[in-house]
């Protein structure tokens, strides 16, 4: 019974030395990622900025090319209509002309 008890005794010891060893690595794990938590940070924000600067610079690309197609566009359709009104304006000023005289 002795030996029982003694075994039980040892058993228990190691399990507080375990235990202990335990925590004693959890707490040093726990000072490491504090300690490295300002590197972490650091790291993951600069990571977000460089994707913020890569598609910003992707987005200004694009306003670019809808910009340049836009005015192209608008040149297009500006130069139908003075091309329209050239054509037209005598036509136009006849027709105007004529309704006031009829009035």
């Amino acid at each position: 019974m002795k030996k029982l008890i003694k075994e039980i005794v040892e058993a228990d010891e190691k399990a507080r030395e375990s235990l202990q060893e335990i925590k004693e690595e959890r707490a040093q794990a726990a000072a490491k990622v504090m300690e490295l938590r300002p590197e972490i940070e650091a790291r993951f924000k600069k990571e977000a900025e460089d994707r913020i600067h890569q598609h910003r610079i992707k987005l200004d690309n694009e306003y670019e090319k809808k910009s340049l197609q836009y005015s192209v566009q608008y040149e297009r359709s500006l130069e139908q209509l003075i091309d329209r009104f050239n054509k037209n304006k005598n036509t136009w000023v006849e027709s105007i002309y004529d309704r006031c005289l009829d009035s």
